[in-house]
């Protein structure tokens, strides 16, 4: 399923440039058509466009060059221009400024419309504003492979404008740009699967065969440069189908620990795919001192269970037992949110002779996976960074539940 990556600028992105014309749907989707038409595909080479058209059309305020017949007679013998009135006929017009008739010719040639050449600025400006653009920088003239091999903003000003008229401000364009546009936001994702910027990250729960998941809609770009493997199942049995390589971005909406690596799911052509994103720690996050394979953008996470317990819905609820030392137990899997006031007292044992560790506070809940009774209290336990530890959870009767007339601390569910 592998595909060449798509730019896919969004008129956020603009205006956050500095972008004070018009910008509608249609207009950011004739920019990125263009972009991709004409190889103005890295960021380097966004940077260096984009920052000319702003100098040249007033932060995209004009589409073609402001005076009369008069003003622009100057024009009238210049560029290919051969007579009175030529000069504003065959003025400056699209992002770039096209100017002059020969200019014009050679973009009708190339696309294919005489309109241009018959129907000369108001065709262009409204119809090829941003395609004009694009051809001159990289058909008619050499700016965008300059552009892609380190170019300064005074070299690629001199070929666009002739000259160095508002360097200053083209400039400062390019280094917004530059602080802007990168590798893991101008793509457009190869996957098929949406992203839904409301949607929030589930807890870590457990598939009927054991492998760890969640729900985790979000954007991954492949930073590793040698790319991530791609399978049609989370492990490494089977065949290796695919590669995503390093810059490709993909939607995805789920998120897999399972061995040794953690896995982002998606789909593509109406199938489900998952890629190895990083080695894992075996429990849900990456093995430390390693790095995952590419950056992560747009996951919702909130209001995520206190704990690093995962969910199973196939555990089974056990009988009470006791440990060695006879407190009384039982394996429960389930999640608390806490209702009490003051919040509920974290410990590293199931009593109260140790340190408090953590108060879980009145809205938070976890996942736990053992019920304790033990010291007065009904306890819970659960898993953080590595550790076990308990929480309070009501006032015990002494037994196996919970004291007559008291309440519970929070809520079951």
């Amino acid at each position: 399923f592998s595909a060449q990556r798509r730019v896919k600028l969004t008129i956020e992105q603009l205006i956050s440039l500095g972008w004070i014309g018009s910008l509608s749907e249609t207009d950011i989707n004739q920019l990125n058509a263009v972009l991709n038409k004409y190889h103005i595909d890295s960021p380097e080479k966004i940077a260096h466009f984009l920052s000319q058209v702003m100098a040249e059309s007033g932060n995209g305020v004009y589409t073609y060059e402001l005076g009369d017949a008069n003003y622009l007679s100057y024009l009238d013998y210049m560029l290919g221009n051969n007579g009175p009135g030529q000069g504003a006929f065959y003025r400056g017009a699209g992002y770039l400024q096209l100017t002059g008739k020969n200019n014009y010719r050679s973009f009708a040639s190339y696309i294919n419309d005489n309109n241009v050449l018959t129907k000369g600025y108001s065709y262009v400006s409204k119809t090829y504003p941003w395609e004009s653009a694009a051809w001159f920088f990289s058909i008619h003239s050499n700016a965008n492979t300059l552009a892609g091999n380190g170019a300064t903003v005074e070299e690629i000003t001199r070929i666009i404008n002739g000259g160095y008229n508002a360097l200053e401000k083209r400039r400062s364009a390019y280094q917004r740009a530059k602080s802007i546009f990168n590798s893991s936001n101008i793509y457009d994702s190869l996957s098929d699967t949406g992203y839904n910027p409301d949607s929030k990250v589930s807890d870590w729960m457990k598939t009927d065969s054991g492998v760890t998941f969640r729900y985790e809609n979000g954007v991954f770009n492949v930073t590793k440069k040698d790319g991530v493997a791609v399978y049609g199942y989370p492990d490494n049995d089977g065949k290796m189908l695919d590669k995503l390589k390093v810059n490709d971005t993909v939607t995805y909406d789920y998120k897999y620990v399972n061995d040794g690596y953690v896995w982002i799911s998606y789909v593509k052509n109406n199938k489900r795919y998952y890629a190895q994103v990083g080695f894992s720690d075996n429990h849900t996050s990456f093995k430390s001192q390693t790095q995952p394979f590419g950056n992560f953008n747009k996951v919702n996470i909130e209001n995520l269970s206190y704990s690093d317990t995962i969910f199973d819905k196939n555990e089974k609820m056990s009988q009470w037992r006791q440990t060695d030392s006879g407190i009384t137990f039982r394996n429960e899997m389930g999640r608390f949110k806490v209702t009490k006031d003051s919040g509920v007292a974290i410990y590293s044992e199931p009593n109260n002779d140790g340190k408090q560790f953590d108060t879980l506070k009145k809205g938070q809940y976890l996942i736990y996976d053992y019920k304790y009774v033990n010291d007065g209290y009904v306890w819970i336990g659960f898993e953080k960074n590595g550790k076990r530890y308990y929480a309070q959870t009501g006032f015990s009767d002494g037994k196996n539940n919970y004291k007559p007339n008291s309440d519970i601390f929070g809520v079951f569910f």
